[in-house]
């Protein structure tokens, strides 16, 4: 049988979707979730066709798509 994928090491992109009308979401730990959603204290401040910004604590960072 297929192993759990293990989240604990942080937020991993499993996708991103950009509708027709322009609306954006990403795929966060099999999540769907849009700009200024949060998962695990995370909030999400972008959406582009293969990445997301992410801010914690002030913080930013970027998750690519594989």
């Amino acid at each position: 049988p297929a192993k759990p994928t293990d989240y604990s090491s942080g937020p991993v992109l499993n996708g991103v979707f950009i509708s027709d009308d322009g609306l954006s979401y990403a795929l966060i730990n099999n999540r769907i979730l849009k700009v200024g959603e949060e998962i695990n204290g995370v909030k999400i401040t972008q959406i582009k066709e293969n990445s997301v910004e992410l801010e914690t604590d002030g913080k930013k960072s970027v998750l690519y798509s594989r």
